[in-house]
């Protein structure tokens, strides 16, 4: 079973559940966004899997079309580094909407963020890292530096921009 149908019935388990004990559609709000996260974990983990699986796929296709086979085996020609998003590129969103005035980054704005960008948590979370390593981004609610995530997304932690 896909991750994805697994996603819709344990969120129509979910929405059956808060139905009964009479929870609305923010509780289930709540879950499909904290369940995007999770899977977001796993399916990071499967990305260059799926990628050959996409080039295979393409090439199966092109073949099928022009009658002729292709020189090249599609999927050795992907690699570990494909895919993935450039930080320079990630840190320019973080700068376009981080202003100088706090703004609260919470589960749900992850999962928008995600949900717009395609990329992964890891990738926002290494580069607002890198922008908070050169002063140019503050976490006002964390203490001192965190090695892993900066950004706490769970507790909702107020961000800000340090310079324009």
């Amino acid at each position: 079973m896909s991750s994805r149908r697994w996603s819709r019935a344990a969120r129509d388990d979910a929405y059956k559940d808060d139905q009964q004990r009479g929870h609305g559609l923010p509780q289930l709000l709540g879950f499909f966004y904290m369940d995007s996260v999770l899977l977001e974990g796993a399916s990071e983990d499967l990305d260059l899997v799926q990628r050959k699986v996409r080039a295979m796929t393409k090439q199966e296709t092109r073949i099928e079309k022009s009658g002729q086979e292709e020189l090249f085996i599609a999927h050795e020609q992907v690699t570990e580094k494909d895919g993935h998003v450039d930080l320079s590129v990630v840190k320019e969103y973080w700068l376009s909407h981080l202003t100088k005035r706090p703004v609260k980054f919470d589960i749900e704005r992850l999962a928008d963020m995600m949900e717009e960008t395609g990329w992964f948590a890891n990738d926002l979370q290494q580069a607002f890292r890198e922008l908070e390593k050169d002063d140019k981004v503050k976490n006002l609610d964390v203490k001192r530096a965190r090695p892993v995530n900066a950004v706490n997304f769970e507790k909702g932690e107020r961000l800000m921009r340090v310079q324009q």
